[in-house]
């Protein structure tokens, strides 16, 4: 498993100038998080995988499993996955969609037991 990092931040600055009795010159900084989507075969290639949270997400507590049930085509070529959670949050199957850092991030891989003896 890759390690873990966390989703490139970028600082941006504009300035704009306001012309009203004079030029004044405004400087913002604005913060901009980039997410790293997947791509269609990487997405496809995790459809139907089981996973675990490392904490506790929109109300799915630490720990609890879900499955990879759909993609989701966030731009073009670029996919989120939606996780379905086994616990139901306010009685109700909670649904969840992970870009690929977050993804590595927030989520384990399950290992599936084989059944063959």
């Amino acid at each position: 498993m890759s390690a873990l990092c966390s989703p490139p931040t970028y600082r941006l600055t504009y300035r704009s100038e306001i012309k009203a009795g004079g030029a004044v010159a405004i400087q913002r900084d604005h913060k901009l998080i980039v997410h790293t989507r997947f791509s269609r075969v990487e997405a496809e290639a995790l459809l139907g995988r089981q996973v675990r949270t490392k904490l506790a997400i929109d109300g799915v507590p630490a720990g609890a499993v879900g499955k990879v049930m759909q993609l989701d085509e966030m731009e073009r070529d670029a996919f989120d996955l939606i996780i379905e959670w086994s616990v139901l949050v306010h009685g109700k199957r909670q649904h969840n969609w992970f870009s690929k850092d977050d993804y590595h991030q927030q989520l384990a891989e399950v290992e599936e037991l084989s059944t063959n003896a």
